[in-house]
C-alpha cells in the first residue's frame, strides 16, 4: 500500500489507485486516502465522489483543500485543491475564494492556468459559470482560454455561455470576446449564444463607446451581415472618437484596407485628433504612430485632408520636425496667392502629380526636382512670384526648416547685379529669378580669400555669380555667397 500511496502523482497508476480504494474496507478507507491526499488531492477526491458516500472523509479532504488554495504558496498544491473542489461541486466556495483576489499574482495566475488547462468540458463549463459572478472577471480572460478542449453548443452550456457574453458586453470587455469566439469557433453558433437578436445587438452596440462598436464591427464581419452594415459606417462610428486614439487608428486601417480615402467624417476627425494631439505633451509620439498606421497614404489620395493639415502645421512653424516620414514627404497643395500666376500654379500642380508617382524616392531627391523646374521656369517667363514666396510655399508644403530646403538650393548656381555696397556687405539684385528685396551678401561670412574677391568686385553695377545659402527672419532678405 506504501509504495502505490508513492505513485499517487503518477497517472499511469490513476486508475490503480481508485480501484485499491474501493477495495478497501471503509475502517481502512480513511488513512489511505488521507496519505494520497498528502501526495495528490485530486486523485483522492475522485476516489471519494466515486465511492458510497463517506461524510466524515469529504470533510476531512475538503479542509485540506481549502488550506491549499487559501495560501497560495504552491502551485502545483493548489491547482490540484482547486480542481478537488470542483470535483466536490464546491462552486460557492470557489467563487468567495476568487472574490478575496483584488489582483491576482503570478502564482495565483499560474495556478488558474493549469485548473482551466486540466479540466474537462463539464467542470470548465461550471467554472465558467462561477467566474461570470466573480467580481473581478476582467483579471480572468487568459485563464479562460488556456483550456485546450472544445466548447460544445448544446442545451446544459448555452445558458452559461450567454451569461459570460451578456457579462463580457455589459462589462465593455469586447476585445476579449472576439478572442474567445476565435479560439473556440463559436462565431458560427454567435445567434444562439448571444441573448437578443444579432441585428438589435449590432445597433445597441453602435450607440455605446469605441470598445462596443468595436464589438459590432467583429460580429458583423463574423456573420455575414456587410451587406447591412457597411465599412464606411464603422468608419465613420470609430471616427466620431477622436480622443481615443485606437479608434482612430482602427477608422485608418479601415479606411486603408478598403480604399476609402476621402470620407469627410473621417477627414475631419484626423485634423480633430491632431489638433488635440499637438496640445499634448506626447504630441509627436501620438502623431507619429498615426502616420506608421498609414496617414500619409490616405494624404496623398485626400487632397482636402491634405490643405487643411498644411494650414496646421504652417501655424507651427517653430515645430518644424512634428512630421516627417522616412522617404516620403506630405505633398500636393499650395495656399496660393491671388497673384500668383496661373502659368506657375499649374507648374507646382504638374511637378508634384509627378512626384506622387515617385513615391519610393527619398524626398530630398523631389525637392531638388521641384526647384530644378521652377528655376528653369523662372528664367524662361515673367512671373510676378517672388522666390521667397515660392520657399514659404515648400517649407509649408514639406514640413521642413529653411536650413533643409538651402541644403538644395546651393546646387543651383544664379547671377545677380550689385546695387549696394556697405562696409559690412552688399546687396545684390538677382537676374535668375525673382526676388521680392535685394539679396544680401555678408563680408562677416567671408574668408580671407573670399575677402579679396570681395574687394576687387567693390563696386556698383557690376555683374556677378552667386548662391541662395540661406534667408533673414526678420524681413525675408534672402542671403547669399559668391
Amino acid at each position: 500500500m506504501k509504495k502505490l500511496i508513492e505513485k499517487s502523482n503518477n497517472e499511469k497508476y490513476y486508475q490503480t489507485i481508485k480501484y485499491f480504494y474501493h477495495k478497501l474496507t471503509d475502517d481502512k478507507k480513511s488513512q489511505f486516502i488521507t496519505q494520497v491526499a498528502e501526495k495528490n488531492i485530486l486523485l483522492a477526491s475522485q476516489c471519494l465522489m466515486t465511492d458510497k458516500k463517506n461524510e466524515e472523509i469529504e470533510s476531512k479532504i475538503k479542509k485540506i483543500a481549502l488550506s491549499h488554495v487559501q495560501s497560495f504558496s504552491d502551485t502545483n498544491q493548489s491547482t490540484l485543491s482547486l480542481l478537488a473542489l470542483a470535483e466536490f461541486e464546491l462552486y460557492d466556495t470557489i467563487l468567495s475564494l476568487i472574490n478575496t483576489i483584488d489582483r491576482p499574482n503570478k502564482i495565483i495566475i499560474s495556478v488558474l492556468n493549469q485548473v482551466f488547462f486540466q479540466a474537462d468540458e463539464v467542470t470548465y463549463i461550471k467554472l465558467m459559470s462561477i467566474f461570470v459572478k466573480s467580481n473581478n472577471i476582467g483579471h480572468f480572460f487568459n485563464n479562460f482560454v488556456s483550456y485546450k478542449g472544445t466548447v460544445s453548443i448544446n442545451t446544459s452550456n448555452i445558458k452559461i455561455l450567454k451569461e459570460f457574453v451578456d457579462k463580457l458586453i455589459e462589462e465593455n470587455y469586447s476585445g476579449f470576446l472576439k478572442t474567445y469566439f476565435d479560439t473556440y469557433n463559436l462565431w458560427d453558433s454567435a445567434e444562439i449564444i448571444m441573448s437578443e437578436n444579432l441585428d438589435n445587438l449590432i445597433e445597441n452596440l453602435l450607440t455605446k463607446n469605441f470598445r462596443a462598436t468595436r464589438l459590432a464591427f467583429y460580429i458583423v464581419q463574423n456573420t455575414n451581415r456587410s451587406d447591412k452594415y457597411s465599412v464606411e459606417l464603422f468608419i465613420e462610428s470609430f471616427s466620431k472618437y477622436t480622443s481615443n486614439k485606437n479608434a482612430m487608428f482602427f477608422a485608418l486601417e479601415l479606411a486603408l484596407n478598403n480604399n476609402i480615402y476621402n470620407n469627410e467624417i473621417l477627414s475631419n476627425s484626423i485634423l480633430k485628433y491632431i489638433l488635440e494631439s499637438i496640445s499634448k505633451s506626447t504630441k509627436r509620439k501620438k502623431i507619429k504612430v498615426l502616420i506608421e498606421k498609414g496617414l500619409d497614404v490616405l494624404l496623398s489620395n485626400n487632397l482636402f485632408l491634405n490643405n487643411k493639415l498644411n494650414d496646421i502645421l504652417f501655424s507651427l512653424e517653430n515645430d518644424d520636425d512634428i512630421i516627417k516620414t522616412k522617404e516620403y514627404a506630405f505633398i500636393d497643395s499650395f495656399s496660393y496667392n491671388e497673384d500668383y500666376n496661373s502659368n506657375l500654379e499649374q507648374l507646382y500642380q504638374s511637378v508634384f502629380t509627378g512626384i506622387i508617382e515617385l513615391r519610393s524616392i527619398s524626398y530630398h531627391y523631389t525637392l531638388y526636382e521641384f526647384f530644378d523646374k521652377i528655376f528653369s521656369y523662372l528664367r524662361n517667363n515673367i512671373t510676378n512670384v517672388y522666390l521667397e514666396q515660392i520657399i514659404d510655399d515648400v517649407v509649408d508644403l514639406y514640413f521642413l526648416n529653411a536650413k533643409e530646403i538651402f541644403y538644395y538650393l546651393k546646387s543651383f548656381p544664379q547671377e545677380g547685379i550689385i546695387r549696394q555696397v556697405e562696409d559690412y556687405g552688399m546687396y545684390i539684385e538677382s537676374t535668375s529669378f525673382p526676388s521680392k528685396n535685394l539679396c544680401y551678401l555678408d563680408l562677416k561670412a567671408f574668408s580671407v580669400s573670399d575677402y579679396k574677391k570681395f574687394t576687387n568686385l567693390n563696386h556698383i553695377g557690376k555683374k556677378v555669380e552667386i548662391t541662395i545659402v540661406g534667408i533673414t527672419v526678420e524681413n525675408k532678405r534672402l542671403k547669399i555667397k559668391l
